[in-house]
């Protein structure tokens, strides 16, 4: 193309994109800003179309309840480092349902690190801290309702353990063999 015929391009283009100001310079466009009205009502359709999950800095806090067994699982290092009377008792007491009988099995450490980990115990940080690790795995997340039934769980694990207590401190091996008549 030579110089000639470019300056015979660039003319068509011109009359052609009059119309849209592309290649006007007389037309003259106007911004305005937006109303007030305008920017809330676009504000608003923005912050609904979030999801609830990216938003947890907003979202409303559950109910925080307390860990009882707190001090007592800190004093073992891990489920293995427990006594094996008080490891027998702590899987009884986790392999049996809750009470609402939806069958929910949960693994035996994760309810163990879970009444070491948290003096208190929220569902949804709970939620958060389990699935910091499971994105990072790239296994399925656990959801809010799922946390409130681990919540549950550990509630049962301290009542029952409170009820256990008795056997945990006061019996001895000598005292099963003395009752049994085995010197």
């Amino acid at each position: 193309m030579t110089g000639k015929e470019f300056r015979e391009y660039l003319k068509t283009s011109n009359t052609n994109n009059r119309d849209n100001g592309y290649c006007n310079p007389d037309v003259k466009y106007k911004q305005k800003p937006p109303l007030p009205a305008e920017l809330e009502e676009s504000v608003n359709k923005v912050l609904l179309d979030i999801a609830p999950h990216k938003a947890t800095c907003v979202m409303a806090r559950g109910k925080t309840k307390m860990n009882t067994l707190y001090n007592t699982f800190n004093v073992y290092g891990s489920f293995s480092g427990m006594p094996t009377k008080q490891q027998d008792i702590f899987t009884g007491i986790v392999r049996a349902p809750l009470v609402d009988g939806d069958g929910t099995r949960f693994g035996i450490n994760m309810i163990f690190m879970l009444l070491k980990t948290f003096k208190k115990f929220n569902p949804e940080e709970l939620s958060n801290w389990l699935n910091v690790k499971r994105a990072l795995r790239e296994l399925p997340l656990i959801s809010v309702p799922h946390a409130r039934k681990l919540i549950n769980k550990c509630e049962s694990v301290a009542t029952a353990w409170g009820s256990h207590d008795f056997i945990l401190t006061d019996v001895t091996e000598d005292d099963f063999c003395f009752d049994l008549g085995i010197d």
